[in-house]
């Protein structure tokens, strides 16, 4: 299944909206970690805590960040994910798995900017200020699609 920027930007709007979530906070995640790239995969070998007793694959799947959102395996099983992490990069997936663990990162604080760093895993905080910069460009695009508002 290959999905273009419109159907990923409208069903992130959809999950977002149904996760009570604002749609161009997601929208402007998404943005500022893939570029809308549903294929991007990144990997961070210091991610990942001493002591664990994981096998490889489970090792380097928790070290890494996966698809639309770019949140980590370590993230997906946090939120109950059991699957392949190569699975992670399907951006239906991704996009109901990252808006869910978006959701539980912005719960922990009240305050937007630490709501991301909790969501970024602190290693990629220089990131906030760009996704933020974001937001208010993704209300106006929302709120001219048809039919759309926030």
């Amino acid at each position: 299944m290959i999905w273009n920027k419109p159907e990923m930007l409208s069903s992130v709007i959809d999950q977002s909206t149904k996760a009570e979530i604002d749609p161009a906070l997601a929208c402007a995640v998404v943005h500022g970690v893939s570029q809308w790239f549903p294929a991007s995969l990144n990997h961070s070998p210091d991610d990942l805590v001493p002591g664990f007793a994981l096998d490889y694959a489970e090792a380097e799947g928790w070290q890494t960040t996966y698809g639309l959102f770019q949140f980590t395996g370590q993230q997906a099983r946090g939120v109950g994910y059991k699957g392949k992490f190569t699975d992670l990069l399907d951006p239906s997936l991704n996009i109901l798995l990252g808006v869910e663990i978006l959701r539980n990162a912005l719960r922990v604080t009240p305050k937007l900017d630490t709501g991301l760093i909790v969501y970024l895993n602190r290693g990629r905080a220089m990131m906030v200020p760009g996704i933020v910069s974001m937001i208010e460009p993704y209300q106006k695009l929302i709120a001219e699609r048809p039919g759309g508002s926030l």
